[in-house]
């Protein structure tokens, strides 16, 4: 999957769900970069600008392979003990968690069928009823995107299982058993294997399946209300069938804004370059003398290779749109040396009090034509009147008499 926005429809902002209402949640992604997006996403959902960077969030954090041997003892330890509710991971967080308090898991894109069945396991493990919501691409570059690509009684590849898990049109329940008791995915109702399974579950008075194809308008009307729900009503939401569709109250959606992209600005600052060049010198020469105080003559790095020109002119073509030290920080990728960014902020402020020349604004074609006219009507206005000569044309022939 390119894309985690579909997250953006099954959360609600942190003022109408606080963080200690959310559903505990686990959601599984293929990748450590993935993860972090994940994390994103939630944060534009939730109106929590910057909280993905917040290793104690009280709403959601990140668990992978990378993850310091400290790090995933608090992150295990703190969901465990209801700090905060989502858990943005990989497989590196394990199945063998055996958390009681988790009642979602959701996996983002498709993957192997026994691994997502050990995913989807983890949510209610009390007993309680629990959510398992795949997010699946629509399209897999060099995968099987239709059913009539996926041939019965062929032996199904891993490739083959993961591709008919996503477009599969019978019951996820059957699915899932018949992959691990048979390795194989059924693509249709009039498959033998599934009969089967569907006889044994009815034999022993299985519980109605309410996956979405068994479901389908049910399960779409719950992914419409997904928002609304909370630790106080996830119980009923789930056990509740209600189709919007025949009692005639659809859910509108609301429509998503686009986030604005912050593009970092191009533009030199309006100010007078002996000024422009007076304050490089003195980020420069600031830099130098931190960089002295704390690390001697005998550094391995000088200041020039942590705090390059480049950064200079960075800080200069943008100096007069830096507000904070943070700012600042995510201008240049953050401080190479103690008291840095702090320092660069103080000699930015000066220099933003400086007086700038007050800019020539361009004319347009239009305002050049016109001021040309008027020009010329006063050159005439004002020349000088007196008596006219007229000069008389002498005809080349001569007259006869």
């Amino acid at each position: 999957m390119v894309s985690c926005n579909d997250l953006l429809d099954l959360y609600a902002p942190k003022a109408s769900t606080p963080d200690d209402k959310v559903v505990p949640t686990i959601i599984y992604s293929g990748t450590r970069h993935r993860t972090m997006n994940v994390l994103k996403v939630l944060d534009q959902a939730r109106g929590t600008p910057d909280e993905a960077d917040n290793p104690d969030s009280s709403f959601a954090r990140r668990f992978h392979s990378i993850t310091g041997s400290l790090g995933k003892v608090d992150v295990a330890d703190d969901f465990a003990a209801g700090k905060y509710p989502i858990i943005s991971s990989t497989m590196a967080l394990g199945l063998g968690q055996n958390w009681s308090r988790v009642r979602s898991v959701i996996h983002m894109g498709r993957g192997d069928p026994a691994a997502i069945c050990q995913m989807l396991g983890r949510c209610g493990r009390d007993g309680r009823p629990g959510v398992a919501i795949m997010f699946v691409e629509k399209t897999r570059v060099g995968g099987k995107n239709q059913i009539n690509q996926i041939v019965e009684g062929v032996e199904q590849s891993d490739d083959d299982r993961m591709d008919a898990l996503a477009i599969t049109p019978v019951c996820l329940r059957i699915a899932f058993a018949l992959d691990t008791k048979l390795g194989y995915i059924p693509m249709s109702e009039k498959d033998i294997g599934y009969k089967n399974e569907k006889a044994r579950e009815e034999s022993q008075d299985f519980e109605k399946c309410r996956c979405s194809n068994c479901m389908p308008m049910e399960a779409d009307t719950f992914i419409q209300n997904m928002k609304r729900m909370n630790i106080d009503n996830i119980d009923r939401m789930i056990t509740t069938d209600l189709n919007v569709y025949i009692a005639g109250a659809l859910v509108s959606k609301p429509k998503t804004p686009k986030p604005r992209i912050q593009r970092t600005s191009t533009k030199r600052a309006m100010a007078n370059p002996e000024d422009l060049r007076e304050y490089k010198r003195q980020m420069r020469e600031a830099v130098e003398e931190l960089h002295l105080r704390d690390h001697g003559e005998n550094s391995f790095f000088t200041s020039s290779e942590l705090f390059q020109d480049a950064k200079i002119e960075l800080i200069a073509h943008n100096a007069d749109h830096l507000v904070n030290v943070k700012q600042l920080g995510v201008l240049i990728g953050g401080e190479m040396v103690a008291g840095q960014l702090d320092c660069l902020m103080k000699l930015t402020k000066k220099f933003q009090l400086t007086i700038k020349p007050t800019p020539i604004p361009k004319k347009t074609a239009a305002a050049i034509r016109a001021e040309a006219a008027t020009s010329a009507i006063n050159n005439r206005i004002a020349k000088p009147t007196g008596p006219v000569k007229s000069a008389l044309r002498r005809s080349g022939r001569k007259s006869q008499d």
